[in-house]
């Protein structure tokens, strides 16, 4: 009887929904970059334990990976989840044509229940392709829509409605001042900032320097700072964005944000295709964060970031899908793949490692969205973690080989769990806080809706 006893009390030591994962080879990602057989133990929502042949006593679940391997969730700086509704708009358009005849009507048109299925398809096509946290651009309206929803689904969601308050010719349901906009922003802020465990944070969210005013800027960078939130715009996407800037300011893009305040850690920064030299170390100088969004920007034919010159400048750099209207799809693993092979086209098969891009959508993401302890399996950080099945490729490799393998074997369709903050939210391919045959439909049904008003 005592020895039952102390089974018990070592049985109730163990927090609930404490989770155990055996016999994986693990890819950490983390300062010690370990490659190898490993279990790896999840209490509080965070990484109790790595090591081999962990006790499962007292462990609510067990998983077990062998043949899987087990890896930090991907973390995307730069997603646009609303638009799922849009895809397959403007092939062929130029970024101009696209955003005005195609995505902005499309903007105006969208209604909450519209809203509320793009992100349930889009939160679906990111949790079970592996993605496990977003900064997400939301539209002008229905931006606690995309929260409540992620808060409902269990995604590591970081967004915020867009201000575009210096933009012409928009319709009628779009157009607000500075100070609209940014009330608004910070009533959002003010609810969901920081909250369901600090997965849901608010990020105040500039459309680019020419569709903003200076009071919208300087608003927002203020209220980020205040809030402790992220500042995010999209910059230097086309060619003639920087002269067009310059001519309406005197000033480049980036001196220009930094003359109102804009430049910061706190600040992120999506394609960023035309920045040139300067601007980028003067970003890199404030502590400012670039996402790299390839498939995006190469289908609007904008052009190709400079990556390797962006890393080796000591720059923090993440990865983005960005718009699913012009990406046509949030794939995580897709966009590594993608982002690893035209850099060495241009620049030779050394212009990237595949470590390199995996950092990119792991703990370079982490870092643009604020994180010290997220993007690697290690004691004491956050439990977002999927486990990929390998086919074939089951032996143990260094962990430079291993990440290669990824970047350019690995598919969305090979993620067989998916773990967020210490929860399973897909268990061997199947989804179990949501239907996904329901969600398609619903999707269909708000799509064809969408087309009808947008037209």
């Amino acid at each position: 009887m005592k020895g039952s006893s102390k089974a018990r009390r070592r049985t109730r030591s163990r927090p609930a929904g404490t989770i155990l994962i055996r016999g994986g080879l693990a890819l950490t990602l983390d300062d010690q970059r370990r490659a190898g057989r490993l279990d790896l133990l999840i209490e509080d929502r965070r990484i109790a334990a790595l090591g081999a042949d962990l006790s499962p006593r007292g462990v609510g679940l067990v998983i077990d990976a062998d043949g899987r391997l087990v890896m930090p969730g991907l973390i995307q700086g730069h997603t646009q989840v609303a638009q799922t509704l849009f895809r397959g708009q403007g092939d062929g358009d130029d970024a101009e044509t696209w955003l005005r005849e195609r995505i902005i009507p499309r903007e105006a048109a969208l209604r909450a229940a519209g809203a509320r299925a793009a992100a349930r398809l889009g939160f679906a096509e990111l949790l079970l392709g592996g993605t496990t946290a977003v900064l997400d651009t939301a539209p002008v309206r229905y931006a606690d829509v995309l929260f409540e929803e992620a808060e409902r689904w269990g995604l590591r969601y970081h967004g915020g409605r867009v201000i575009l308050d210096a933009a012409r010719g928009l319709p009628a349901s779009l157009r607000e001042s500075a100070d609209e906009a940014l009330a608004a922003s910070r009533a959002s802020c003010d609810r969901w900032h920081r909250q369901a465990g600090d997965r849901l944070r608010y990020a105040f969210t500039l459309h680019s320097p020419l569709w903003c005013s200076e009071a919208a800027v300087r608003g927002a960078a203020s209220a980020a700072r205040a809030a402790g939130a992220r500042l995010q715009l999209q910059l230097a996407q086309t060619t003639d964005e920087g002269e067009l800037v310059r001519e309406r300011t005197g000033k480049s893009a980036v001196a220009w944000l930094a003359e109102l305040g804009a430049l910061g850690p706190e600040l992120v920064v999506s394609h960023g295709v035309w920045l040139t030299a300067a601007e980028r170390a003067q970003l890199g100088q404030a502590g400012a964060h670039l996402v790299h969004t390839p498939a995006s920007d190469l289908k609007l034919g904008v052009g190709i970031a400079r990556l390797p010159e962006w890393l080796a400048e000591g720059l923090s750099v993440s990865l983005g899908c960005a718009s699913p209207a012009a990406n046509d799809t949030l794939d995580a693993f897709a966009e590594l793949r993608l982002a690893a092979l035209v850099h060495r086209a241009r620049r030779g098969p050394g212009a990237v490692s595949g470590e390199q891009i995996l950092h990119l959508a792991t703990r370079g993401g982490a870092q643009a969205l604020g994180y010290d302890d997220l993007g690697a399996l290690a004691v004491g950080w956050r439990a977002d973690v999927i486990l990929v099945e390998l086919g074939v490729l089951r032996r143990e490799s260094a962990s430079d080989e291993l990440a290669a393998r990824v970047v350019h074997g690995a598919q969305a369709a090979d993620v067989q769990t998916v773990i967020v903050d210490g929860e399973v939210l897909v268990r061997d391919r199947r989804p179990l806080r949501f239907d996904r045959d329901r969600v398609v439909a619903a999707a269909q049904v708000q799509a064809a809706a969408l087309t009808d008003r947008a037209t």
